[in-house]
């Protein structure tokens, strides 16, 4: 697809582009945080995939009333 072909469906479908801001603007680029990643691939090496969990702020609360 061409440059102009997509400006074309981002306007004729409203898209826009924003300016991030809040827990999101302040995001560190990964340029910054690539030794805290390659530090966490290290401990992590050698340890089995299904001994490794995905877990976030969502789970914390999972049994307290709505």
């Amino acid at each position: 697809f061409s440059v102009g072909w997509f400006y074309g469906f981002a306007k004729r479908h409203g898209f826009k582009r924003q300016l991030m801001h809040g827990e999101a603007g302040s995001a560190p680029d990964l340029e910054e945080i690539e030794p805290q990643i390659e530090e966490i691939r290290e401990t992590l090496r050698g340890v089995p995939f299904s001994r490794v969990y995905n877990i976030d702020e969502t789970g914390l609360y999972h049994s307290a009333a709505p």
